[in-house]
């Protein structure tokens, strides 16, 4: 076998066992992207070469906060991950809102801000959300040093956000 023929053969199998010959794609894939602001939001995945998911996130460009109105209605962006993040985790979308003037509890968040919200549920699941099943969780049921969703003794219907 001359050296070409190994080097060709050697590559073959290089690129095969790296499933880049198999159509699985490898590195960073981009999912939905949206503008906000004048500025371009992307969600990512980074996939290693046997195709898991090894890292996720959102890329929010500083130009997206620092040409922020600071005054009037809230921004929602609502964008999917890639696909594979889909198929292979529990990671379905991400929720990104700019709150000009913040939120109630306002003590707590009543300031310019961004909220993130990874979901597992998709787009559909999550516009269901109207608040009308106000069922707790059982706080026996979390896992240890997590909190409730609802104080012990608040009322559910002060908790409850309706599309969260």
């Amino acid at each position: 076998m001359n050296k070409l023929s190994f080097k060709v053969m050697a590559l073959s199998t290089l690129l095969s066992s790296c499933g880049v010959l198999e159509g699985n794609q490898m590195g960073t894939l981009h999912g939905e992207s949206a503008t906000m602001n004048g500025s371009p939001i992307t969600t990512w995945a980074t996939v290693d070469w046997r195709g898991r998911v090894t890292q996720v996130g959102v890329t929010v460009p500083l130009g997206a906060i620092r040409k922020a109105p600071v005054q009037g209605a809230p921004s929602d962006l609502q964008l999917d991950f890639p696909e594979v993040v889909q198929r292979t985790t529990f990671l379905n979308h991400l929720g990104l809102d700019w709150n000009p003037e913040g939120h109630e509890p306002t003590a707590r968040y009543g300031v310019p801000h961004v909220d993130l919200h990874f979901y597992t549920v998709n787009k559909a699941q999550l516009k269901a959300v109207d608040c009308r099943d106000l069922t707790q969780v059982d706080p026996a049921s979390l896992p240890p040093g997590w909190l409730p969703p609802v104080p012990p003794g608040a009322p559910p219907t002060a908790f409850c956000v309706p599309q969260m």
